[in-house]
């Protein structure tokens, strides 16, 4: 009616119909009789566009806001819906454009700086045909959320107008996404993921002068243009924790597929978080004696919270509004109204803070994006990306699990696909190598995971290689000389040679995460005095280097470990009466004779030997 009034208003008298229709590229436009003006045909479109758009934006606040129905009977408490933006780091170019993708660290661009001129929007610039590898990766995504990839999605232009956002609108997939459904876990539905481009970052600075302080924003657009793959989730999560879980869910689907590094400190994966309350009352016409008395749910309105940047900051957002809306709910005294709006999460202050209220709330005008071609897929095209995903987070956890990798290491190792592969990678190389493992038990592939998981990642992290919440197996074969196949000595010299006790392969692992390039043997000599000194019970066993090792011990002044055992069972005339009493002293002696062998001894054997020796007294 407002749409019918406005025509007469502009001298149309009655509203013009349509006689024809038809399409041009991925364009739809409707034909009005030759009595309907330009400018009346151009602004009947336009409102017919917005009041679409509007109208798909209620039914999806249905979609993500169910609370606000009234007669909903669904359990109190709190109620989140994500949208996940993740960046396809792994692809060459933007998805318009021929452009490099071109990473942002740490606020200014790394590596040149130069931005494709469609990406910086320069007039009479069109853009290319979508990225096919951005196609691909979506595929890939699929089939790890067990989505619907549908045969046609097409492209929208989504309005609005910030310093970031050249075009003043982003191509996006509003209406027909390229992908349906899913799960992300077993809670957590997906209702659609499309692509769409990223918008240029603005950054704040401040310049100082005589006077005063200003302070101003610069805009990057290093990023504008690279492609997004939004994932938007049902409203199935119930606590800040769970939302949490379901980020790390894809932050490894992503991995795994190698379709991003899903670094969130880098800004590859960005996250919106839609937030509402429900509380559970008791229907005041009801009557009380009744023991079937009815209740209502209501439910606050939902709130955005923009950007969320780390796991930390989804968790803490969630629990602020969740308290912030409980107490508007619940009828506190002094609480914070709760309205419809989008806030953002300010760190410092630990709470969120107003963006945009419900009255300037914006109106996107979606419409189709005239300069893009839909994407038609094939089923074979569908078929060969699903058959190109390899193995899963979770289809990887149980597997390690199967071989006998305790769950928490095997939680560590599944984290990343490169921590799984150089774990698969090292005891490969054992089992080929027949004699550090004769035969692959349980027990061998525990403590090969331990060596790794605890040894390792503490030699990495001693050496300033591994850095907190990075992948800590991620390139190591470039910065160090842990090779799987130097580990793999290790374990030979600790198992089979019996040339090391464990605490030296820690002093080896941690020279090789140095990136050490000598060899084991000339590390033992040179570093560590020469390889483990022997029972002399084990002199039946093989070992190639013993008699060098006992020959070096000799010139030195050292003796051989029963001998070495018996004189600090005799030097330490105190603590031989004390042990008596206290049985924690023994570690006394073991410490005694590790010192004189500098850590050159089995420490199983030297206890051993030890309680025999003190068992005479």
């Amino acid at each position: 009616a407002s749409r019918l009034r406005l025509l007469k208003s502009l001298g149309g008298g009655k509203e013009d119909k349509a006689v024809g229709g038809g399409s041009l590229g991925s364009s739809s436009f409707v034909f009005f009789r030759r009595q309907t003006t330009p400018f009346k045909g151009f602004l009947s479109r336009s409102l017919r566009t917005t009041s679409n758009a509007r109208d798909d934006d209620d039914d999806d606040d249905d979609v993500k806001n169910p609370l606000r129905r009234r007669g909903a009977h669904e359990e109190e408490g709190v109620v989140v819906g994500l949208e996940i933006h993740l960046q396809l780091t792994s692809l060459k170019t933007k998805l318009f454009s021929p452009g490099s993708v071109l990473r942002v660290d740490g606020g200014s661009a790394s590596g040149s700086p130069v931005v494709h001129a469609f990406d910086r929007a320069e007039p009479g610039t069109l853009p290319s045909p979508v990225n096919e590898a951005a196609v691909q990766c979506a595929l890939k995504l699929a089939t790890a959320l067990h989505a619907t990839c549908e045969k046609v999605s097409e492209f929208d232009r989504k309005h609005y107008f910030y310093g970031d956002l050249p075009h003043g609108y982003q191509i996006t997939q509003h209406r027909k996404p390229i992908l349906i459904g899913g799960r992300i876990n077993e809670n957590v539905r997906v209702e659609r993921v499309q692509l769409e481009m990223d918008t240029g970052k603005t950054l704040s600075s401040l310049s100082s002068s005589s006077s005063s302080e200003k302070s101003s924003n610069v805009v990057d657009l290093s990023r504008a243009g690279a492609t997004l793959l939004e994932i938007v989730t049902k409203p199935d999560i119930r606590s800040e924790e769970h939302a949490v879980e379901t980020v790390s869910d894809v932050i490894q689907m992503a991995r795994y597929l190698e379709i991003s590094d899903a670094n969130m400190e880098d800004g590859s994966i960005r996250v919106d978080v839609n937030v509402s309350v429900r509380r559970r009352r008791n229907d005041p016409d009801s009557n009380d004696d009744d023991a079937t008395t009815k209740s209502t749910s209501v439910s606050s309105e939902r709130t955005e919270i923009k950007n969320l940047n780390s796991l930390r900051s989804i968790r803490n957002a969630i629990k602020y509004e969740k308290e912030r809306h409980g107490r508007y709910l619940d009828g506190v005294v002094g609480a914070e109204k709760v309205e419809r709006e989008t806030r953002s999460w300010d760190e410092k202050l630990n709470k969120t803070i107003v963006l945009r209220s419900k009255e300037s709330l914006l109106d996107y005008r979606f419409m189709r994006e005239p300069d893009v071609l839909p994407i038609v897929l094939t089923d074979e095209e569908i078929e060969l990306a699903r058959n190109s995903v390899r193995e899963m987070p979770k289809a990887a956890l149980e597997r390690l699990k199967n071989l006998g990798v305790s769950e928490e290491h095997a939680k560590f190792l599944s984290l990343h696909p490169s921590s799984v592969k150089y774990f698969d990678d090292i005891v490969s190389l054992c089992v080929i190598d027949a004699s550090v493992f004769p035969s692959l038990s349980k027990e061998d592939v525990k403590s090969v995971a331990n060596f790794v998981c605890v040894e390792i990642v503490g030699a990495l992290r001693d050496a300033g290689v591994g850095t907190k919440g990075k992948p800590p197996f991620l390139g190591i074969e470039s910065k160090t000389n842990l090779h799987p196949e130097r580990v793999r000595d290790v374990l030979k010299s600790l198992r089979v040679h019996k040339t090391i006790s464990g605490r030296m392969a820690k002093d080896v692992i941690k020279l090789l995460a140095r990136n050490d390039s000598r060899s084991i043997d000339e590390i033992l000599e040179q570093e560590l005095g020469g390889s483990l000194i022997q029972n002399n019970n084990d002199s039946g066993k093989e070992n190639p280097t013993k008699e060098k090792s006992i020959g070096s011990a000799d010139e030195e002044g050292e003796q051989n470990l029963d001998a070495t055992c018996q004189s600090v069972v005799q030097d330490l005339a105190e603590e031989r009466e004390a042990i008596k009493k206290n049985p924690k002293v023994f570690g006394a002696f073991v410490g005694e004779v590790m010192k004189r062998t500098r850590g050159r001894a089995d420490p199983k054997q030297v206890s051993a030997t030890l309680r025999k020796l003190l068992d005479e007294y």
